[in-house]
């Protein structure tokens, strides 16, 4: 009797061990659905909020350019040119370096020589707004 009654309680555990081992794979399972559910909330929302940033931004330039243009405007090399011929101007310009653009306007840059101050010049064109730079990180 001892023998069957020990017989029926290792069947027994058996079964609650092998429950146990089913129900700790369906919970592994179920984790990692949460864990990629969780990812692809996440992904959705950083999407919606990224293309609404980049409207926010391009709104924001768009206002930027017309203020700068607006600007332009006042100034008497640019008060008898439409938008357009000032929009393309400017892209004109922004793709020579800082001694053409100065030569262009007569700006006298003070040259004492060499590949150095040549140097300069380029380095010149390719500052960063360090301070703006700081608040968009901010952001």
């Amino acid at each position: 009797m001892y023998e069957l009654r020990l017989g029926q309680m290792n069947e027994r555990m058996q079964d609650i061990e092998e429950e146990l081992e089913l129900k700790s794979g369906e919970n592994n399972r179920l984790r990692n659905q949460v864990a990629d559910l969780e990812r692809s909330v996440m992904d959705l929302y950083g999407s919606r909020k990224g293309e609404g940033s980049i409207h926010v931004e391009l709104n924001n330039m768009k206002a930027d350019c017309e203020r700068l243009i607006n600007l332009l405007k006042d100034t008497s090399d640019y008060q008898d040119l439409d938008d357009v011929e000032i929009l393309r101007k400017a892209k004109y310009l922004s793709q020579q370096n800082v001694g053409v653009i100065c030569s262009t306007f007569g700006i006298e840059t003070g040259k004492k020589g060499g590949a150095s101050k040549n140097k300069n010049l380029v380095d010149a064109n390719e500052w960063i707004p360090t301070a703006a730079v700081k608040k968009i990180k901010e952001i």
